[in-house]
């Protein structure tokens, strides 16, 4: 799988990780909602709807054409993306519940470290051969 396509699965990844934070009400546990009152569920939405479309902005006008700044900008998805996936499992453990975004939270991690894994590959494929054995 090539590098854009790697990276677009994980982008899709996120609006399915944000659709079930959303679907369970993660904004009723996060404290930095509770300013928006009523407006909480609102707010989150229309902030994950963000990520998600900067998610795709970076698809189509950096990752996909093969920008030169490609890698950095799916290396900084990736590595979000792999703490997204450590983090949402570690605070359910804690907490000893399910806290939303937990089911979702696996794929991402697979899928960024898959990401990196396709970043190291093109950045080696791209380098000239060494004249040294």
């Amino acid at each position: 799988m090539r590098l854009s396509r790697a990276f677009l699965l994980l982008v899709c990844l996120q609006a399915a990780h944000s659709t079930e934070e959303f679907s369970f009400g993660l904004y009723q546990l996060l404290p930095y909602f509770r300013p928006f009152g009523d407006d909480a569920a609102e707010a989150f939405l229309i902030g994950n709807a963000l990520v998600v479309g900067f998610g795709f902005w970076c698809y189509y006008f950096r990752v996909k054409p093969g920008a030169a700044s490609a890698p950095v900008w799916a290396t900084g998805w990736a590595v979000i993306e792999i703490a997204n996936g450590i983090l949402h499992p570690t605070w359910s453990l804690m907490a000893g519940q399910y806290i939303p975004g937990t089911v979702t939270a696996p794929l991402l991690l697979a899928a960024g470290i898959y990401l990196i894994s396709r970043i190291a590959s093109e950045s080696n494929a791209s380098r000239p051969a060494s004249l040294i054995p």
